[in-house]
């Protein structure tokens, strides 16, 4: 099942192979530079410590569990076990600094099949990796070690196959979608639209037909639709069933999701003040003006996905993403036949080797697109010294936390300490997280909650002392007093339980 063509009398001799190989390097070393980057999500500490506890208990939790208040029993979909158990893996096989190398190969990965997604379309090299290129650095703001990732390798393995079988019309393509379904039901809540894009293809194929007059566009169709429904079976493949249908077409409606950040909308301030912003609309622009000049070689089906995944991209920022990996073939259709003479693809690669170049340099200076160096990023980690203080002095109890402390904080001393809450927005009830904001902004409010659930530490980001712990005068009387801080992260606890003391503490 070989995707590599037979080489045309046009490529033999004409275009230089140094133009060729000064892309690919350039493009590599920029992919390098934006993808093997140390991690910083939270997200990370929660599927280590669910996958842990699937390993050593051979169960995948239904409950919550880490919090001490009510919310340990809230109902809990661990839809993202598989990547959680892979993730634990790797962090007791490799260590957590290790976990670059790893970030960086899905990078990798992602760019290769986008330059074949490309090439395969388009039917030029140099000018499939710099559009797989592009599409990286369009989606560098969400490249992180979390199960989305995971979902983005499976979009562009579908759109590869669909692109090759609707070229070929050889159903050998649409063999493995099946499988891929099952696994990426068992991956990310983006499954659902697996079985959607055939979907996408069968109407594009039927208004072709309908377009064109040809003769039976059902039959054009068929596969698709059959493709479409082995796949919807196969997402049913999962250690919920049904369930996980609902829970994955429920949860994006929820009202408590906008309030964070990922979940915002794209045309919020707060995201359009950002530097993804500004790159998407770049690309954004590049895009259409290429689908502007070549609109007459795009499908019916590209149209119709056109129109799907902009609704998505301007209704959550987090769905940018989507957008890109989605127009990536529509993009390669629009430009195909633009490369096709030595002279075009020369002056292509006399354009993008110097661009790649200051790119290279850009990032290498200043960061990647949330800001990630080499060796360098911002993150809310626990300190060693913070995690080796608390594990030589065995605190223990119950800790009201910043949201993103929660899960490494679960992950490092769960049962020793419980939180309050972690970042799976989808577990915890909207009154809950209305109760647990109001905490922050209302000094009474936490003093309440503090004694109904015998508190004993406060674990706050410096963001969230600063703005709210800092006005309550109320905590400071109360005998609470702080007892760590190293720049990032704050810890309080009251004058009768034990402390953490030692280098970088503060009283």
């Amino acid at each position: 099942m070989s995707l590599a063509p037979p080489l045309q009398r046009s490529d033999r001799g004409k275009t230089p192979p140094i133009a060729g190989t000064s892309v690919l390097v350039a493009a590599l070393t920029l992919v390098v530079f934006l993808t093997f980057v140390p991690l910083s999500t939270n997200d990370y500490w929660l599927q280590v410590a669910i996958g842990k506890i699937i390993v050593e208990t051979g169960e995948i939790p239904r409950t919550a569990l880490f919090p001490f208040t009510e919310a340990q029993d809230y109902p809990f979909f661990a839809h993202e076990w598989l990547p959680s158990v892979f993730f634990h893996a790797l962090n007791e096989g490799l260590g957590y600094e290790a976990l670059r190398w790893i970030k960086g190969g899905l990078g990798l990965l992602l760019f290769g099949l986008a330059a074949l997604l490309a090439f395969r379309v388009q039917g030029r090299w140099i000018p499939a990796v710099v559009l797989a290129t592009v599409t990286v650095c369009a989606t560098n703001q969400r490249h992180f070690l979390r199960p989305e990732i995971f979902a983005y390798v499976f979009l562009l393995g579908e759109l590869l196959l669909l692109e090759e079988y609707r070229r070929t019309r050889s159903l050998r393509w649409l063999v493995g979608l099946p499988f891929l379904a099952v696994l990426w039901a068992n991956c990310h809540g983006s499954f659902v639209l697996g079985p959607l894009l055939p979907l996408a293809f069968a109407a594009g194929d039927g208004l072709n037909g309908l377009m064109k007059r040809l003769e039976k566009p059902i039959r054009q169709m068929a596969p698709f639709v059959l493709v479409a429904l082995l796949m919807a079976l196969g997402v049913l493949v999962n250690p919920y069933g049904t369930e996980l249908l609902h829970f994955a077409t429920g949860f994006s409606g929820s009202n408590v999701i906008g309030v964070f950040y990922e979940w915002l909308p794209t045309f919020s301030d707060q995201f359009m003040a950002s530097l993804p912003f500004k790159i998407f609309m770049a690309y954004f622009a590049l895009w259409l003006v290429c689908v502007a000049t070549g609109w007459r070689r795009l499908e019916p089906t590209d149209w119709l996905l056109i129109l799907a995944f902009t609704y998505l991209a301007v209704s959550r920022q987090r769905h940018l993403a989507l957008f890109v990996y989605i127009s990536l073939p529509i993009l390669a259709r629009a430009l195909k036949g633009r490369f096709e003479s030595p002279r075009a693809t020369t002056s292509l690669t006399l354009s993008a080797v110097p661009i790649l170049l200051l790119l290279v340099a850009l990032v290498f200076r200043y960061g990647n697109a949330y800001g990630a160096k080499w060796d360098e990023v911002a993150s809310w980690r626990l300190s060693p010294r913070l995690v080796e203080e608390v594990r030589t002095r065995q605190i223990e109890g119950n800790v009201f936390n910043s949201v993103a402390l929660g899960a490494e904080i679960a992950q490092k001393f769960h049962p020793q300490l419980r939180i309050t809450v972690d970042s799976r927005i989808d577990v915890y009830a909207e009154d809950y997280w209305q109760r647990y904001f109001e905490m922050l902004r209302d000094e009474t409010r936490l003093l309440r909650f503090i004694e109904e659930y015998d508190v004993r530490y406060l674990f706050l980001t410096i963001v969230d002392f600063e703005t709210s712990i800092t006005r309550m005068g109320g905590l400071h009387r109360q005998g609470w007093r702080k007892v760590y801080e190293d720049g990032l992260i704050v810890v309080l606890t009251r004058m009768d339980v034990e402390g953490l003391g030692g280098e970088g503490t503060s009283g």
